[in-house]
């Protein structure tokens, strides 16, 4: 159960309530899972995050 505050199947991570959060670098996603490429939240290290013109990396697209 998301946001109980242990790590249960299917979970990579639960802080607990609202410290799980779509926050920038905020480790713990409100779906219990880490910060990751592809999660919508552009984080440290990251241009973009599930934008047109972003590639998987969570790069932009080199024009060409």
């Amino acid at each position: 159960m998301c946001g109980n505050g242990r790590v249960d199947p299917g979970e990579g991570c639960d802080a607990g309530g609202d410290r799980n959060n779509d926050e920038r670098n905020n480790p713990c996603r409100t779906d219990c899972q880490p910060l990751r490429c592809g999660d919508g939240v552009v984080d440290s290290g990251e241009d973009c995050d599930l934008s047109a013109g972003c590639a998987p990396d969570c790069h932009w697209l080199a024009a060409r």
